[in-house]
C-alpha cells in the first residue's frame, strides 16, 4: 500500500456517509469481514458523544469532507506515523469501503481484526 499522510489522533472531521462529526481515535486499521480482513485509514467515534459500547466507525482519507480541528501532533506522533507507513508498505490488504456494511450488519461499523 502507498503511504498515507495521516491526520493526528483527536482530529474532528465530517466524513462522507456518516451523520455528525467524527473524532479520529485510530489509524491504519485492519478490520475483519466475512470474506476476509480489509484495511481502513481511520477508526473514529462520534463527537461529542465519544466511543459508545466499544463500537468504532471505520473510514478512509478520501471520505473526509471537512476537518474542523486537528489533533495534537509532535515528534513522537510523526515518528509513529512513519512506523505505520513502513508496515503498510509490507501489507497487501484490500481497502475497505465504509459505505458497504458487512453481511448481516446494516451499520457502517465493524469488529476489530
Amino acid at each position: 500500500m502507498k503511504a498515507v499522510d495521516f491526520l493526528p489522533l483527536g482530529t474532528i472531521c465530517s466524513v462522507e456517509g456518516f451523520n455528525g462529526r467524527m473524532m479520529i481515535i485510530a489509524r491504519g486499521e485492519a478490520v475483519k469481514f466475512p470474506d476476509g480482513p480489509r484495511y481502513f485509514d481511520y477508526g473514529g467515534c462520534l463527537w461529542p458523544e465519544g466511543l459508545i459500547a466499544d463500537r468504532m466507525a471505520y473510514f478512509n482519507a478520501e471520505g473526509i469532507i471537512e476537518v474542523f480541528t486537528r489533533g495534537f501532533s509532535d515528534d513522537a506522533d510523526v515518528a509513529y506515523v512513519k512506523k505505520i507507513n513502513t508496515v503498510l508498505e509490507q501489507v497487501d490488504l484490500p481497502r475497505g469501503n465504509p459505505t458497504s456494511p458487512r453481511d448481516g450488519d446494516e451499520s457502517k461499523e465493524a469488529d476489530d481484526a
